[in-house]
């Protein structure tokens, strides 16, 4: 191990007894219920719907975004798909796939009546702006799925006398007997 490695090593050490580690993450939401929703068939889809119900909770019409890193996300201030969620963009895609749909052309989606098609989220690529990519919520289907899971989650946990809550320093874990 060279002096460099040995030096990260030890300050990882170092800030992992205090805590303050903690700095270098970037959390990102993963409600382990979305998979309860029938678009949304794999983790990954949970990790996008996740991130774009948070995205959406600032933008609630529409928000843009780089997939992949590139030199003018500056101007949209943040990091691309890829890079937040830590996933590459054939995983990405094949995510959105599942509880969105794409559209190449802002002209393919200008002419497209039904825009969702029966999913969550639709996305634009505008290749005349270099490559960013606008999202868009279908309010009404998502709103009333995630009403109807809420309400089933809610049920569930009321007869649910097996959770116990325990302590672990400073953390607070729901844990199944």
């Amino acid at each position: 191990m060279n002096r460099k490695e040995n030096t990260l090593k030890t300050d990882f050490l170092d800030r992992a007894k205090d805590n303050s580690y903690w700095d270098w993450f970037n959390p990102i939401p993963y409600v382990k219920e979305f998979r309860r929703l029938k678009l949304v068939n794999s983790v990954n889809a949970c990790l996008v719907m996740g991130k774009l119900e948070m995205d959406f909770k600032k933008n609630p019409k529409h928000f843009c975004r780089y997939i992949t890193p590139c030199p003018f996300q500056d101007k949209l201030g943040g990091l691309s798909w890829t890079e937040e969620l830590g996933i590459n963009n054939c995983q990405f895609r094949a995510a959105f796939d599942e509880i969105g749909v794409r559209y190449r052309t802002i002209k393919l989606f200008n002419n497209t009546k039904d825009k969702f098609k029966g999913k969550y989220y639709c996305s634009v690529l505008d290749s005349l702006d270099d490559n960013k990519t606008s999202y868009y919520r279908n309010d009404e289907l998502v709103n009333s799925h995630l009403k109807r899971l809420s309400e089933i989650v809610r049920y569930e946990g009321m007869f649910n006398t097996e959770l116990k809550l325990v302590k672990w320093e400073s953390l607070t874990l729901v844990q199944n007997n």
